[in-house]
């Protein structure tokens, strides 16, 4: 783990206080832990806008995310997000499909 210094102002410190005494947690520990959830929550949030304007892909998505392409379709359906997929990507694929167990079989 690699050591950093950040300036925080003094609200952030009493609510990092609080939340640390009220977990039992070093108050360096609460900052970590509430750095991972935000950024967490806030590569989610990305991965989602990016995916609804198409500029990502479910896989890309999924994998900026750091979530599995099923949890991924299920932040999507929560944030009642479109599929990026038409009618000729479902043919396609299972087309593909076909092919890969024709040539499997």
């Amino acid at each position: 783990m690699k050591t950093i210094s950040i300036r925080l102002d003094e609200k952030t410190l009493k609510r990092t206080k609080k939340l640390a005494d009220l977990e039992h947690l070093e108050r360096s520990a609460t900052i970590r832990k509430s750095i991972s959830v935000g950024l967490d929550a806030l590569c989610k949030k990305i991965a989602v806008e990016k995916y609804a304007s198409g500029e990502f892909s479910l896989s890309e998505a999924s994998k900026f995310a750091d979530v599995s392409v099923a949890e991924m379709i299920d932040i999507l359906v929560n944030k009642n997000v479109k599929a990026n997929y038409s009618l000729d990507d479902v043919e396609e694929s299972f087309e593909r499909i076909g092919k890969l167990t024709r040539e499997y079989n």
